[in-house]
């Protein structure tokens, strides 16, 4: 138990960086467009490097921690997200910076499987999914309330000044990983090869029916937090709802909040669903209907946008369920793959459409109005209408 409690919020703290990462693209975006003159196009596919680095990482991180020792993979890990902060903030060109964000999601893909992998050493096999829900939930909650006071901050003192703050945390984060190695180390009957080398149980898990559907699924719907949540919602917010940049920013912090709480609401009612499938597509289709009221609706009060925002953050929290179907239903050999191709896609989602969105809004310049963020934003009730047919 004194293990784990040493472990635990350390690498806590390290997903929570990751995550702040991988979402910190909406707080900088008005910043990017009006203050470094960069255009919608360059700022999509700017803050998309991240999830390249973070997909191409994504399987060899799994295996390289569960073959190789986890502890030294952790602090390397952390220390490049440091560093690929402290690029992306200082580099003198746009170029740079692309590389800056690349280092990030290639560091922060170790993060969230580096704290499966150490987890299920220290917590009995029944209480992993609520230990793993439970970092997931702080994370989110942490990063709903850092969505809502750093606008103000970087308002004051500027995005390059909260960058290089949590540089200098990230770095700090790679210390106290150095400081808990022999916790992490794998014992010498765990560094065995796995059951299938990488190259096999990828090629294994790219022909399985299941995997490739709920890969699909994964796309599909947590496209949502991959585009809308991390980049252009709250310029939609501004656009659409004529929110202002400080409120339409705060904004996004509600549906953090209901993908916290969701999480741990979908683990204690898991147990309990005969058919996940089918509630898995009654949330698909329950994000649909909010997403077409968030589009369409005119007039929307502030309280009004909460509720709404924090139910979308609800339904996003059905994404842990294709995970944990990732995890059940492949065969036992793949399963680690499977959840890993599933997080993959997630990526995929974001390397595609937020430089396409940037682009396509980019071309309507100067119409950049109302009707042309609905129309672009029709993508993601396209996407979940595609996701319920898939289920």
């Amino acid at each position: 138990m004194a293990k784990l409690l040493l472990v635990w919020p350390i690498l806590t703290l390290f997903l929570l960086l990751a995550v702040f990462s991988q979402v910190c693209g909406n707080l900088f975006v008005n910043d990017l467009l009006y203050r470094h003159h960069l255009s919608l196009t360059q700022v999509g596919l700017l803050n998309s490097a991240f999830f390249w680095g973070y997909l191409l990482m994504q399987l060899p991180a799994g295996y390289w921690l569960n073959r190789y020792g986890r502890g030294y993979l952790l602090f390397i890990a952390a220390i490049g997200l440091g560093l690929g902060s402290f690029l992306f903030v200082l580099a003198p060109s746009a170029a740079i910076s692309f590389i800056g964000r690349l280092l990030m999601g290639f560091s922060a893909a170790f993060a969230f499987v580096g704290l499966v992998i150490n987890l299920g050493h220290y917590v009995k096999k029944e209480s992993l999914h609520f230990a793993i829900g439970l970092s997931s939930m702080t994370c989110l909650l942490l990063m709903a309330v850092l969505q809502h006071q750093l606008p103000a901050v970087i308002e004051e003192y500027g995005w390059q000044f909260v960058m290089e703050k949590f540089a200098w945390v990230s770095l700090f984060s790679g210390i106290l990983i150095a400081l808990i190695f022999p916790l992490l180390q794998a014992r010498p009957n765990e560094k065995e090869a796995p059951e299938l080398p990488l190259f096999q149980s990828i090629t294994q898990a790219m022909t399985d029916v299941t995997v490739l559907k709920l890969g699909a699924l994964a796309f599909c719907f947590f496209s949502i937090f991959t585009v809308f949540v991390d980049l252009w919602g709250s310029l939609f917010l501004q656009k659409v709802h004529n929110f202002d940049h400080f409120t339409a920013t705060r904004l996004i912090a509600w549906v953090l909040l209901g993908m916290a709480f969701g999480g741990p609401i979908l683990g204690l009612s898991h147990r309990l669903l005969k058919s996940p499938l089918w509630f898995l597509k009654g949330g698909t289709l329950c994000a649909l209907m909010l997403m077409l009221m968030l589009i369409f609706a005119q007039d929307i009060r502030w309280y009004e946008m909460v509720g709404l925002l924090f139910m979308l953050g609800l339904c996003c929290s059905l994404n842990l369920l294709i995970y944990t179907l990732a995890n059940q239903l492949p065969a036992e050999n793949i399963r680690g793959v499977a959840v890993a191709f599933c997080n993959m896609m997630t990526a995929l989602a974001a390397i595609i459409f937020q430089p396409l969105m940037g682009l396509v809004l980019t071309r309507w310049q100067p119409m950049q109005g109302q009707l042309e963020f609905q129309l672009i934003f029709l993508v993601f009730p396209i996407m979940l209408l595609a996701a319920f047919f898939i289920i």
